[in-house]
């Protein structure tokens, strides 16, 4: 059984995207991840693992849950119109986030998952940041001169989105961006780091495999992926594919990377890489 609600998915009909995509495209990307990282895991239960909310004009009562099916619960939240199109911005970001943390608490009531007063401050916390979700991850490491103390830190919102690395001493403090989402954090890819030495922090990938070296003074960052030690076609693919951003965003995009990557691959007769290199090549 789980332990806690892992999952919460905000979403509203097509018909209500097409008509306030400017203010859902807002809250549905980055609402849901944000309010894992922040709440899921004081909501205990043996029962639902992931919450579907879906907001919807199409129908009179405010709010209604679904039968659970599986750890599964779905639930629909009424959104008026009437009151919405009267707002001024950011009150209608503010409005659909309402939306969804009185459905969630209309639930965790109901179910007793958590003290509501405890549930009500988190909603609160998060409205407060209004949509602008930045904050740091895990405690404070020192460096082996304990001169440094870094830390990870990220923001994930609609104007900025990343994975860093921030380094203090005691006079000021500085941010390093190493991953283009700080989704690796929500998800649980990234975890931890180390301090190599004085100038330098390995931050490791979940897998124990693949890793990052950030050098704090020089500011660069170097992405390492080991599996293309064995030299074999499959290991070539996956990491050019990393560069060109089509899987798991672990670095930046680096089209030269990719297309070196995808020849060894393709020398080696992969045939997904040769297609994938004509894509590019007839693209251009």
């Amino acid at each position: 059984m789980p332990k806690y609600l892992r999952q919460v998915n905000f979403n509203c009909t097509p018909k209500l995207y097409e008509e306030y995509e400017e203010y859902f495209s807002k809250i549905i990307k980055y609402l849901s991840n944000i309010y894992e990282f922040y709440v899921c895991p004081i909501l205990n239960n043996e029962s639902v693992s992931k919450i579907i909310l879906l907001i919807t004009d199409e129908m009179e009562e405010n709010i209604k849950v679904e039968p659970e099916c599986g750890w599964v619960m779905g639930m629909f939240v009424r959104f008026d119109k009437s009151i919405f199109d009267n707002l001024n911005n950011e009150e209608k970001l503010e409005y659909i986030q309402n939306l969804c943390f009185k459905g969630i608490e209309f639930v965790i009531e109901s179910k007793n998952w958590a003290d509501i007063k405890i549930i009500k401050e988190k909603h609160n916390l998060l409205l407060s940041k209004q949509l602008l979700f930045a904050d740091y991850f895990k405690k404070k490491k020192s460096s082996k001169n304990r001169k440094l103390k870094a830390q990870f830190y990220f923001e994930y919102n609609y104007q900025s989105n990343g994975a860093y690395i921030s380094v203090a001493d005691k006079e000021k403090e500085f941010k390093i961006l190493f991953a283009p989402t700080a989704y690796h954090f929500f998800c649980g890819g990234i975890k931890t780091f180390i301090w190599i030495n004085n100038e330098e922090i390995k931050v490791i990938y979940h897998n124990n495999r693949d890793y990052w070296i950030i050098n704090v003074v020089s500011g660069k960052v170097d992405f390492y992926y080991p599996r293309i030690e064995k030299g074999d076609a499959h290991s070539f693919y996956d990491l050019a594919l990393i560069y060109l951003g089509e899987s798991f965003a672990l670095t930046f995009k680096d089209k030269e990377k990719a297309i070196y990557y995808l020849k060894k691959s393709a020398e080696l007769n992969n045939k997904r890489a040769i297609r994938k290199l004509k894509e590019i090549t007839d693209a251009n």
